[in-house]
């Protein structure tokens, strides 16, 4: 039997928050002017977590690979 890794969960876990950041932060930026301290901070979290979706479907894909 496979050992779980705390680290990969670890990753996994807070990939998922940042996909949950990034629909939250995402909602309402098309209609708030671009100008704004409000769109500017949304667009700066969204810019940073972006990347969790890719590692996320990375870690999914890899996990659910069967080793022949």
């Amino acid at each position: 039997m496979n050992e779980r890794k705390k680290e990969w969960d670890m990753i996994r876990i807070i990939a998922c928050f940042c996909v949950v950041v990034i629909h939250v932060a995402g909602y309402g930026m098309e209609i708030k002017d671009p100008h704004t301290t409000d769109w500017m901070i949304r667009n700066l979290v969204v810019s940073m977590v972006r990347c969790a979706v890719p590692i996320f479907l990375c870690l999914v894909e890899f996990f659910s690979w069967k080793k022949s």
